[in-house]
């Protein structure tokens, strides 16, 4: 097993319509644009913000949204600022947030040089985009939280022909950041 970067550019690219069934949208709660950090056993606090996200769009959201982290391990409030920029960084991207993305038997699925893969070749740790859904006013290739994933995990279902798809989740990212400043 070997942890790699999150890629930054789509591996595979879908078509809405070759969804049998996808169970996905954008839970606010996930997000946060503002990271208050408490430190030194409670008895400071650091706050660390990114005010273009906190502002209208397209770069912004148009509301502060604020999540809150208790480490009383960190002494000093440099460590305390780099743990809050460290969850800022995870938590102010607007990502897909789905349980499973199911495709048809006979979806297309290309690759980032425009060929055609088959399903069961579909690799996790890679990003797939969605290629008929914009990303609001960016460019027709952009990446955006609303069109495109990371996968995390996949199954190929032989009787049925069907590519089952596990997006990333916000799940365990907070016990991530808290592991890495400790």
């Amino acid at each position: 097993f070997v942890f790699e970067k999150r890629p930054t550019t789509a591996s595979y690219y879908i078509y809405r319509r070759d969804w049998v069934n996808a169970r996905r949208g954008f839970d606010f709660k996930q997000y946060a644009n503002r990271i208050i950090v408490q430190y030194n056993s409670g008895a400071s606090v650091e706050t660390v913000e990114d005010t273009a996200a906190q502002g209208a769009g397209p770069a912004g959201v148009g509301v502060i949204r604020s999540t809150f982290i208790d480490i009383p391990q960190i002494t000093q409030a440099a460590d305390a600022t780099q743990a809050g920029d460290a969850l800022l960084t995870k938590l102010k991207t607007l990502r897909m947030n789905a349980e499973s993305v199911i495709l048809r038997s006979n979806a297309i699925i290309l690759d980032d040089t425009g060929l055609e893969v088959a399903p069961w070749d579909v690799q996790v740790g890679k990003i797939m985009q969605i290629v008929d859904v914009y990303s609001g006013a960016s460019a027709l290739s952009s990446l955006g939280w609303n069109n495109s994933f990371l996968i995390v995990g996949m199954e190929w279902d032989d009787a049925s022909q069907t590519l089952s798809l596990i997006p990333e989740s916000f799940d365990g990212i907070m016990d991530m950041i808290i592991a890495k400043a400790r």
